[in-house]
């Protein structure tokens, strides 16, 4: 996933949750930007099929291969024990965006925010990121 769209959709949130009203508009449409983009990052990583499955045996003897595959190519290795799923190796970055997703769906303040900020975007209630960051860096300024 590129850090780019990660961070925008960070800075959307965080300034989501401590927001006024007249300012979530223009931050609501960038934030659904950013999660097109997401989306559509996600959609080219996802639609490939499942890479591999290996017995753990095969993975004991091919570890090395099989983690060149998964951090190079990106491939997924699902690890089975008497020929049911047991483990499955991940790229790194995506085990950690389950993880980040894993704690944002267990707080329910954080899923309230998402869907008023989802409901907001669907009313057109938005803002560009080139706003967003300007008013950032003027309260950072009027702050220091």
């Amino acid at each position: 996933m590129n850090l780019v769209c990660i961070q925008d959709i960070v800075i959307a949130i965080a300034y989501r949750l401590g927001s006024c009203w007249g300012k979530r508009q223009r931050l609501l449409r960038d934030f659904g930007q950013a999660l097109e983009r997401t989306k559509a990052v996600y959609t080219i990583m996802y639609t490939k099929p499942m890479a591999k499955t290996v017995p753990v045996r095969e993975l004991r003897s091919n570890l090395s291969s099989l983690l060149d595959d998964v951090s190079d190519r990106r491939d997924h290795v699902l690890v089975t024990r008497n020929g049911a799923p047991a483990a499955a190796l991940v790229p790194i970055d995506e085990y950690e965006a389950l993880e980040e997703t894993a704690e944002i769906l267990s707080d329910p303040d954080a899923l309230a925010a998402l869907e008023t900020g989802l409901a907001e975007i669907e009313r057109g209630e938005t803002v560009t990121l080139t706003e967003l960051r300007s008013e950032l860096a003027e309260r950072r300024a009027a702050a220091g």
